[in-house]
């Protein structure tokens, strides 16, 4: 069998081989593949595109490629020092000389110190970069004003393509954009108000996809009108990951958008009523074709099921069922009407947090949907579930179907 596979796999070009090497890790290119035969030792050598993912690597197998690879052929670097992979880049300076890789087009440094910032971006080829992303571990004063600079740095490359940071917290306010980025796809994973956004979109005319980790209201709970005279209408695609603002800002900050075609919302203080949102959207969102959300909603008055269901009727109408066919659900206890669920089908949660009750409503516009369907779980990886014993079996055969990588329960 060994002998057959080989053969085909020699009769192929070099360029489909490459093709093939392109959808596979470092790692299966280099321990499986590289010693099959002289002729794949060889394209192994030659091939100029390796993707080097160090977040999922065992610590063997990480010293293993550090011998392997030429740092030269590698254009997608990942380094991590969360949990799992502790002082992994500290070792990686190590081991690898930062400045042989000068072909580097994505760099992803996740739970990195920021004290180790400025040798890996000062050493590297950043001219080169199409991807950056960026999430620090800790941060300290005596960095600050270097790890400013060497973002503003990066965001000045005129081949930079996507930006996504998360928790560098005040070094985003003293980036230095300039007047004309090349961005198209930026997220600002952090605590971040609707000014402090809209500054940074007036330098960002190329900018097509935005996605806001936490966005809040501001100190003085107002927005400034100023920034609201010159609509935003590069941006196509927006996602709010969490948001704690009026609706009234919510409105004000979505009508600078105008030609969003997507939109995904999650919030604890929006306006769940689907006769709102129709109304704003065939006014100020007139390309949108695409509108998930996920409403926690907490009602200040007593609430009751009546309520609750003339909620899910105001998602009944022709715009949303025949026109857009958008389907919604909304879910409540029956012990607790005041406090109701708000979402588009399926859920648009990768990460749910659910508490199973026997006296749970589920309500919804899709035709067909019954409270075991695992068609509105789509979406959701990780589930955490607070459930009784004698329904842990139900809930583990339903995991299966729903493909989630995780499952916990709490009892």
């Amino acid at each position: 069998m060994s002998i057959d596979r080989n053969s085909s796999l020699e009769i192929l070009p070099v360029e489909i081989l490459h093709r093939i090497f392109d959808n596979l890790d470092a790692q299966t290119i280099l321990f499986s593949l590289r010693n099959t035969c002289r002729q794949l030792y060889a394209i192994t050598k030659s091939y100029e595109r390796y993707s080097l993912d160090c977040q999922s690597i065992s610590k063997s197998d990480f010293d293993r490629l550090s011998r392997l690879i030429d740092a030269r052929n590698v254009i997608s670097l990942k380094l991590s020092n969360d949990d799992y992979t502790f002082n992994q880049i500290e070792i990686f300076l190590t081991q690898f000389n930062i400045h042989e890789f000068s072909r580097l087009r994505s760099l992803i440094l996740i739970e990195i110190e920021e004290e180790y910032l400025e040798p890996i971006l000062e050493n590297i080829n950043i001219h080169s970069l199409i991807s950056f992303s960026l999430s620090v571990k800790k941060l300290e004063d005596q960095y600050r004003k270097k790890t400013a600079e060497l973002l503003t740095s990066l965001v000045t490359q005129t081949n930079l393509l996507k930006l996504e940071v998360k928790t560098i917290y005040a070094r985003l306010e003293e980036i230095v954009w300039p007047n004309q980025s090349t961005i198209r796809h930026l997220k600002i994973d952090q605590l971040i108000t609707i000014d402090e956004i809209c500054q940074i979109l007036q330098s960002l005319p190329n900018l097509r996809i935005l996605v806001i980790g936490h966005l809040y209201e501001s100190a003085s709970h107002q927005i400034n009108l100023v920034r609201l005279s010159a609509p935003f209408r590069q941006v196509i695609s927006l996602t709010v990951e969490y948001m704690c603002i009026s609706i009234d800002d919510l409105e004000l900050f979505l009508s600078l958008m105008p030609s969003l075609t997507y939109l995904k919302l999650i919030s604890t203080q929006t306006d769940g009523h689907g006769n709102r949102w129709e109304q704003y959207i065939q006014t100020n969102l007139p390309f949108l074709t695409n509108f998930e959300f996920y409403f926690y909603i907490q009602f200040d008055y007593q609430n009751n099921v009546s309520d609750n269901e003339s909620i899910i009727t105001s998602y009944q109408t022709p715009f949303w069922i025949n026109h857009k066919k958008w389907f919604v659900a909304c879910e409540y206890s029956i012990d607790a009407p005041n406090s109701i669920n708000v979402f588009s089908i399926p859920i648009c949660l990768s990460s749910l947090t659910y508490i199973a009750e026997s006296n749970k409503v589920l309500l919804s516009t899709f035709p067909t949907l019954l409270n075991n369907d695992v068609f509105i779980m789509d979406n959701i990886t990780k589930l955490q579930l607070t459930i009784s014993q004698s329904t842990v079996t139900n809930a583990e055969q339903q995991e299966m179907q729903i493909n989630l990588s995780a499952l916990v329960f709490f009892q």
